[in-house]
């Protein structure tokens, strides 16, 4: 390594989003009337379902939490605010470093929610902050950067599915988002930063194992059920940019806007301009989410 006088600096950022698409989704397990007698039905609300990040875990309280690093590493304070957790920024110097983020994962609803996957999105992507940065040594520093999350007795690293993971009425467990320096990673020869994509949690009424998958619009990658269509995401916490029922979605390269029944394909490429150039707007109201948003980079 070349002789420095000053610290090489790089900003980590991740996002981490925990979704309870059960108000939409999870409800299906509920989606005949469940018949108590011959005269009485039960018709449940979906609103009495919900999943809230906590700073503590004995009462629902949104109190910054402060990230907690290791030989030297820095952070700062991330923010609640009830579904959203914002702010995760790790600063490291050198390899072997790491941030940790402690938190509550909070069942406020009426019913036993049930984790069932955990998913990383897109991933990460890395950018150099100096334009004489080698950036065949910001690839290689960046490949030793890597997120992890633990929720209760889960952990993961990347895309899981889970079945057996129960979350009790009123009960709390604990999430712990871990950002990390290899070790044994390289070091670049400039400041850089990276940022992870949303990390979601999926919250549901049901413990059934459920099938992921990925596509994207307008170059933004989302996740969605297997066999989801355009009307169920929109109505799901998947849906993370808020469109609505009035946001019209195209294949790429077609003028024909498709219909909100249309079911989404896995790695589908879709746009919200038509080939003759108009454009939809998203924005508006969705299914509440949990998410961890980080602010600006990690940087290292």
């Amino acid at each position: 390594m070349m002789n420095r006088e000053r610290q090489i600096k790089i900003l980590v950022i991740v996002a981490l989003v925990v979704s309870i698409v059960g108000i939409s989704l999870g409800f299906a397990a509920f989606s005949n009337l469940l018949k108590i007698s011959s005269s009485a039905t039960v018709n449940p609300n979906d609103s009495s379902f919900g999943v809230l990040f906590s700073s503590s875990n004995t009462t629902q309280i949104n109190n910054p939490i402060n990230g907690i690093g290791t030989n030297g590493a820095t952070s700062e304070f991330a923010l609640i605010n009830g579904t959203t957790i914002s702010g995760l920024k790790a600063y490291f110097s050198q390899p072997g470093q790491t941030v940790t983020y402690t938190f509550y994962a909070h069942n406020v609803g009426e019913y036993v929610a049930y984790l069932r996957n955990i998913s990383f999105g897109a991933g990460k992507s890395c950018a150099a902050i100096s334009s004489g940065t080698n950036n065949l040594l910001v690839n290689a520093a960046c490949e030793g950067i890597s997120v992890s999350v633990n929720v209760g007795s889960v952990q993961a690293f990347d895309d899981i599915s889970i079945s057996n993971h129960s979350l009790g009425i009123g009960k709390y467990e604990e999430v712990v988002v871990t950002i990390s320096y290899s070790s044994d990673g390289t070091i670049a020869d400039e400041e850089f930063s990276i940022s992870f994509d949303d990390i979601l949690l999926e919250y549901s009424t049901a413990d059934t194992a459920v099938e992921l998958i990925t596509f994207s619009i307008d170059g933004t990658t989302y996740n969605a059920l297997k066999n989801m269509t355009f009307q169920e995401w929109i109505n799901s916490g998947y849906n993370t940019a808020g469109y609505t029922t009035a946001t019209k979605f195209y294949v790429s390269g077609s003028s024909q806007s498709l219909s909100l029944s249309t079911t989404i394909s896995s790695n589908g490429t879709y746009t919200l301009t038509s080939s003759g150039g108009s454009s939809s707007g998203g924005g508006g109201s969705f299914v509440p989410s949990i998410s961890i948003k980080p602010g600006p980079d990690i940087v290292v």
